[in-house]
């Protein structure tokens, strides 16, 4: 089945493909393949309420095929966001310009992105 997702401020709407037994969880690593953005900091609402029980189905959600997820980001907290955007998670640091990067302002906003050989992948706890 496909899952529409409105994410947050975008317009966007991108379609997610899945089953009616992909858990909670698989589904929002799924929404982290396409947008970038990890599941810590997803807020996922259908029907306005919030989807917290990450061991349910789809299903027991009550979600059918073609139906509208809506995607919030929540700000991380300090010390970790991006240094661009200070709207999502870091998740690559650039030692050159000592800076904590979104995957989004790596691609867009950095000036040397045509160097991305020189970043490193972060892992913040």
């Amino acid at each position: 089945m496909n899952i529409i997702i409105n994410v947050q401020n975008t317009g966007k709407l991108l379609v997610v493909k899945v089953t009616e037994q992909t858990t909670l969880e698989k589904f929002r690593a799924k929404i982290c393949e396409i947008t970038e953005i990890i599941p810590i900091i997803q807020t996922l609402k259908f029907m306005r309420n919030e989807m917290t029980d990450e061991l349910k189905t789809l299903e027991e959600i009550g979600l059918e095929n073609e139906d509208t997820v809506m995607l919030l980001v929540r700000k991380t907290p300090d010390g970790t966001g991006c240094d661009g955007c200070d709207e999502v998670k870091a998740l690559w640091y650039c030692p050159r310009c000592d800076e904590n990067l979104c995957s989004c302002c790596l691609k867009y906003v950095h000036k040397l992105k045509k160097k991305k050989n020189s970043f490193k992948r972060c892992y913040f706890t």
